[in-house]
């Protein structure tokens, strides 16, 4: 079964061209810049299809196992998971090797972007950043960042003007170790990793003590 033929160019969509228009005409400064910076991107990018993996299974402090002594050694006892659902991993097409770690900032009130989602629509610059949109959709979107380009970076037209050229110029470079198990990926692990004890430095300094 094929996927839908995307919507290019992306504003061809009268629904995003009305949503977006709306935004434009706003009285809030900040729906304003969204719709011009989204104008800014769909202007200059088509959709394409990606495979994905999203979300993955994130290491936090566990809460109570912080107090003040473990604060300020910089230790911590235990650690507990979160899945942390902005986390998306986009694979080659072609090879489904892993092309690059994004930041995702989905929007407060969606119901489509979940571990089970295994594409996405792109629009953007690998390299740097761009918006994203369900298959078969291309009227909701989110805005996403190359793992180290601060979604600041991406809050406005301006500043993608200010930032794009000095992210793009870094040397392209895939995942570290995208088949962690430290913090898998949570299609790969569906269930919750189990909770972790003492960090290796607080056992040393358990052992140090005495």
């Amino acid at each position: 079964m094929t996927s839908p033929t995307p919507p290019n160019p992306p504003l061809s969509d009268p629904q995003l061209s009305a949503r977006i228009q709306e935004g434009l005409n706003s009285q809030s400064k900040w729906r304003r810049e969204q719709a011009e910076r989204d104008k800014y991107l769909l202007e200059r990018f088509a959709w394409q299809e990606y495979p994905v993996k999203l979300g993955r299974w994130s290491k936090i402090a566990d809460p109570k196992s912080l107090n003040a002594h473990t604060v300020l050694d910089g230790l911590t006892n235990r650690w507990v998971w979160k899945a942390d659902l902005g986390q998306v991993l986009i694979l080659d097409p072609a090879t489904q090797k892993p092309l690059c770690q994004y930041s995702v900032k989905w929007p407060d009130e969606q119901d489509w972007a979940t571990p089970l989602l295994t594409s996405l629509w792109f629009a953007g610059d690998l390299r740097f950043g761009g918006l994203f949109t369900p298959v078969g959709d291309g009227r909701r979107t989110a805005i996403g960042g190359r793992r180290g380009v601060p979604l600041g970076a991406l809050e406005t037209a301006a500043k993608i003007e200010q930032f794009a050229a000095k992210y793009t110029a870094k040397p392209f470079k895939t995942p570290d170790d995208p088949t962690s198990t430290d913090e898998p990926w949570i299609i790969d692990h569906p269930q919750e990793p189990e909770p972790q004890g003492p960090t290796a430095a607080k056992r040393l300094f358990n052992k140090l003590r005495g």
